[in-house]
């Protein structure tokens, strides 16, 4: 009884420790979070473009780009780049947050002129940043 009983054990732990990794952290090397990193900006693009077809004016394209980098956002929220890589990629993914930020407080304002003129420093500096996180991370095709 003991022979069968064991292996069922270790069957069904191990099964509950795998099921249990879904929502925790994922940490990638360099090479890996940068094609991670490609991936999310794909589907970002993807999600805004779907938003950006559907209208025109200053909200609709807020939404875009609030959709793009809501998707970026949720994609990398759960992985970390291990070694030098982990300070360049944290570093882009807080430029996602701010610039998602920015743009939740600019349709939040229903798409004001101060608004945007409030916020548009702020998502410049925070792209200037992604762009210099992507060139320290050795990125070539991520999108900012």
């Amino acid at each position: 009884m003991h022979r069968k009983a064991l292996p069922a054990l270790v069957a069904a732990l191990t099964l509950a420790l795998v099921g249990c990794g879904g929502a925790g952290t994922t940490t990638l090397d360099r090479a890996q979070a940068v094609r991670r990193l490609e991936a999310a900006c794909v589907a970002g693009t993807s999600a805004g473009a779907k938003i950006a077809h559907t209208g025109r004016g200053k909200a609709t394209v807020a939404r875009a780009y609030q959709a793009d980098l809501r998707t970026v956002r949720d994609k990398l929220d759960h992985v970390e780049a291990a070694g030098a890589a982990r300070g360049p990629f944290d570093a882009y993914k807080q430029t996602v947050r701010t610039r998602l930020d920015a743009f939740e407080r600019i349709l939040a304002d229903h798409v004001s002129d101060r608004t945007i003129s409030a916020e548009r420093p702020h998502i410049d500096a925070a792209s200037r940043a992604g762009f210099a996180a992507i060139v320290r991370l050795g990125a070539r095709h991520v999108c900012i």
